[in-house]
């Protein structure tokens, strides 16, 4: 680390969990891809198929810190197993930044407690839990 910087304390990162809301956030979740997940264009998620998603029941979550910036996101896709709905928690990235913080699960819990606030009790194979 440069003198004179230092990393900041897990409480001292200040985050805000919530539904993607505009074209920007999807667009954000593109650039996450390619820097988290070094991903060629072709396996990029694009924030029309994000957008559709959540159109049809899906769930996009962002990470945002004060000035609404997102470095971190994930997505889940509605689909059904033996006629019941549940969710396919498909990606989460977090930018290198964020990481270590405890990011990521605060983002799992947030898509678990939205697919419960949605009666989504499974997800593929199991009952939706998240261990402590």
């Amino acid at each position: 680390m440069a003198q004179g910087t230092r990393r900041k304390r897990r409480d001292e990162i200040k985050l805000t969990i919530a539904p993607f809301q505009s074209q920007t956030d999807y667009k954000s979740a593109v650039d996450i891809q390619r820097e988290v997940w070094k991903f060629d264009d072709i396996d990029i998620i694009p924030p029309s198929m994000l957008l559709a998603s959540d159109h049809i029941g899906g769930i996009s979550l962002g990470a945002y810190n004060n000035d609404r910036r997102n470095g971190r996101f994930c997505v889940q896709f509605p689909r059904t197993e033996d006629g019941i709905l549940i969710q396919h928690s498909h990606m989460l990235a977090v930018r290198q930044a964020y990481r270590n913080f405890g990011v990521g699960y605060r983002l799992k819990l947030a898509q678990r407690k939205e697919s419960l606030k949605r009666k989504i009790r499974r997800s593929p194979g199991r009952s939706i839990r998240c261990s402590r």
